[in-house]
């Protein structure tokens, strides 16, 4: 894995070493560096910023590399390749493999916390086996916009099962108790933001840490929830899985 000192944040994967070429070289037609005398002219102007030199070095080889993507994302085109100066970048020994693997790691990390606070809702409230796909998706605030739409069928459940002024009640009563495990995080499986900062000890942080937060969401979202949480029980075990008292 290479980065290029006058470009810190972009990951590069190295393709080739270009022996032949240096920052004198002249570019050949048809690169998108051919309007220069040299390569050196052209990373000259790219790469000089208002407080900061371009840092180009004439005595190395250039590289060819291409760009890493910051995300898994299935319909990314193809890599941009570029070639800058092998001495004007830094160097670790980071496959390309594992780099990948670990875009997926905040997905993982999302799946586990939101499959962890369904088994706890769960436990805690007394609810029904509600699948955990379902169960997730109920107790998610519509304002995330992951476009779930389970309180549709649990307000048409909700009508099948008992009357409107009874059912307003019974659903205010059980949404005091379900509001602690519900989530106002948008379904972002590309960024992890919970990291044990760097020097501290992580068995202890796993044992002390506490990550929740306290929240005030509006009566309507949370009539919205246990409405979605009627319909994930009834698409788990039918009209005799609701949870109404």
């Amino acid at each position: 894995m290479v980065m290029n000192c006058n470009q810190y944040g972009q990951a590069l994967i190295l393709h080739n070493i270009r022996k032949d070429l240096t920052a004198r070289s002249v570019p050949p037609p048809g690169s998108c560096e051919v309007m220069h005398a040299t390569y050196e002219d052209y990373f000259v102007e790219h790469w000089t910023r208002k407080n900061c030199e371009a840092y180009v070095l004439t005595d190395c080889p250039l590289i060819e590399v291409h760009s890493l993507p910051r995300y898994a994302i299935r319909t990314q085109t193809a890599p941009v390749g570029s070639i800058i100066p092998q001495g004007a970048c830094r160097w670790t020994h980071f496959l390309e493999g594992v780099y990948r693997a670990f875009l997926f790691l905040p997905r993982l990390c999302r799946r586990a916390t939101d499959v962890y606070r369904a088994c706890e809702a769960r436990f805690q409230l007394g609810l029904p086996p509600i699948a955990d796909d379902l169960l997730i998706e109920s107790t998610t605030l519509p304002t995330t916009n992951a476009n779930w739409n389970l309180e549709t069928l649990g307000d048409s459940v909700l009508k099948l099962i008992t009357t409107s002024s009874m059912s307003n009640r019974a659903l205010l009563a059980r949404a005091t108790e379900i509001e602690r495990f519900l989530t106002s995080e948008g379904q972002n499986v590309h960024v992890w933001q919970y990291m044990v900062p760097e020097g501290e000890d992580v068995l202890s942080h796993m044992l002390n840490s506490y990550h929740a937060v306290q929240r005030s969401f509006p009566r309507r979202s949370l009539q919205d929830c246990m409405e979605a949480t009627l319909g994930a029980a009834f698409l788990t075990g039918g009209i005799e899985l609701n949870i109404i008292p």
